[in-house]
């Protein structure tokens, strides 16, 4: 088991609990779940039902203030910061911040938990032939290679979303977190993300937790998805299993037809 969350909640302000035993004011109230080694697990939901503030959670840039989190067996918070960051990578939601570097200057970055003192390689002064050849590694992964010598601030939103997640694959991590990774992307772009994210996970074993507003693309490549609603765990399974119109149209207040992709077989939503 990759992950074991129990009864995780977390709040970014004021909360309490009310008179009927619910929890009021919390991002996420008393959530749940597992995540298996080499999946591929979908957090969906409408917007404000937790699915970023789970995932944060899950890669310890947030604290649960309520239950525990365990990776590979061990409390999350038992880690060191630079020993968690060789075992999970993070993936923001697309930035617009532009940084004066290199696609392969920036890619480097990522091996900076794996650094050590008397590297003389490269341009930063402590990368060794080991990092230098994992960054070359992890922009091929991305199809990103041929513009390592592009400044990052000159290339497409697809080609920087790519730039990032190499950076995170640099990390050599066993588990990849991604937040919102085809977001603001065109249809060509999001389809190369997310085969090549799938291609990583069958061939490399790498596990993958993917937030993701496009019930459909969610449906496709995620071996198993889990819903969030006001911040609660709604359903936990096979996209079949979640993705039923009648749980579909009570989460997100409206209406839905679900049938089969005609290629896949797996659910597909749409609006009637």
């Amino acid at each position: 088991m990759a992950y074991r969350a129990e009864r995780v909640a977390f709040s970014y302000g004021p909360r309490r609990q009310s008179t009927e035993g619910g929890m009021e004011g919390w991002a996420l109230r008393g959530v749940s779940c597992d995540v298996g080694e080499g999946e591929i697990l979908g957090i969906i939901g409408p917007n404000g039902s937790g699915k970023s503030t789970l995932l944060k959670l899950l890669g310890a840039l947030l604290l649960p203030q309520q239950g525990t989190i365990r990776l590979q067996e061990r409390p999350l918070d038992s880690f060191s910061r630079q020993e968690l960051a060789r075992i999970v990578a993070y993936v923001p939601q697309q930035s617009s911040v532009i940084f004066p570097f290199t696609l392969a200057e920036f890619v480097l970055m990522g091996r900076f938990p794996h650094r050590r003192t008397g590297g003389v390689l490269g341009g930063f002064g402590w990368e060794t032939a080991e990092d230098l050849r994992a960054a070359g590694q992890a922009m091929e992964a991305m199809e990103i290679l041929h513009l390592a010598d592009r400044a990052i601030s000159d290339v497409s939103g697809g080609e920087r979303q790519r730039a990032f997640i190499a950076c995170a694959l640099a990390q050599a991590p066993r588990v990849l977190l991604l937040d919102e990774p085809t977001v603001f992307l065109d249809l060509r772009h999001q389809v190369d993300i997310c085969a090549i994210m799938r291609r990583l996970n069958r061939e490399q074993g790498l596990t993958v937790v993917w937030v993701s507003h496009d019930l459909n693309l969610a449906s496709q490549y995620c071996d198993r998805l889990l819903l969030l609603q006001d911040g609660a765990l709604a359903r936990l399974g096979a996209p079949s299993a979640v993705l039923q119109p009648e749980v579909i149209e009570s989460v997100y207040r409206c209406p839905v037809l679900v049938d089969r992709h005609p290629a896949s077989g797996v659910p597909r939503v749409t609006l009637p």
